[in-house]
């Protein structure tokens, strides 16, 4: 078993499963071992799993279940290797990250381009146009996907990329890069009551801004709903 789950990692992240799992598994695997290779020896998932292993003679030395401070800094480590994942080996990760988380979660971030995982914070679902608004099959909304996003409230025109005409927009969405959304669909602001997520504001979008360069986020330039959006 994984020393840590995907879904664990994905959380972290905050990445939406079935997005780059694979991408995640591969850094995540390569941030364990990096883990096993500094601590230089094996490290088990349970008790009961190292228990097994001395057992059958395959412990090693000096063997080891995995705690909390293993966990955080391999998370740590692969969080470095996702956001640097263009420019980045697993191999010429510095083994040093693992023996402090804290340095491990100090990625550069490209001059201030990168978009860190950290600065997504709000749940959003986004939905498009829905029915054909005939009697029997009247418009309305349907999910198109729930992701995570940074939500800005803009204070009168705000420019959100060079050389972008945004008209007026109110507020600035920012998503994991992505380019199938047009002024035609509107953002929901999703928050948590009971576990469960409400609606909490609607935005219209504007003018959808992927970032083709370095293919990190999409902007959407939005007007906050006054009606259903």
């Amino acid at each position: 078993m994984a020393l840590v789950e995907l879904s664990l990692a994905l959380g972290f992240l905050r990445q939406d499963a079935g997005v780059e799992d694979d991408v995640v598994q591969a850094l995540l695997d390569g941030a364990t071992q990096s883990a096993i290779d500094y601590l230089n020896r094996q490290v088990f998932e349970t008790q009961a799993d190292l228990d097994a292993a001395v057992a059958d003679g395959a412990a090693g030395d000096n063997p080891m279940v995995v705690n909390a401070a293993i966990k955080a800094a391999i998370l740590k480590t692969t969080a470095e290797l996702y956001a640097n994942r263009e420019d980045t080996a697993i191999g010429t990760v510095r083994r040093a990250t693992v023996q402090r988380a804290d340095a491990a979660a100090a990625a550069s971030n490209r001059a201030g381009a990168v978009m860190r995982a950290g600065t997504l914070n709000r749940r959003v679902r986004i939905d498009q146009r829905s029915g054909s608004g005939t009697l029997n099959d009247p418009t309305g909304w349907a999910p198109l996907a729930t992701v995570w996003a940074n939500v800005k409230m803009l204070t009168g025109k705000e420019t959100l990329l060079a050389d972008s005409d945004v008209g007026e927009a109110t507020a600035s969405i920012r998503i994991r890069f992505r380019t199938d959304l047009d002024n035609s669909m509107r953002v929901v602001l999703l928050k948590f009551v009971g576990g469960l997520p409400v609606d909490e504001a609607i935005f219209n979008i504007q003018k959808s801004l992927p970032d083709y360069a370095g293919r990190e986020y999409t902007d959407l330039a939005c007007t906050e709903g006054s009606n259903d959006g």
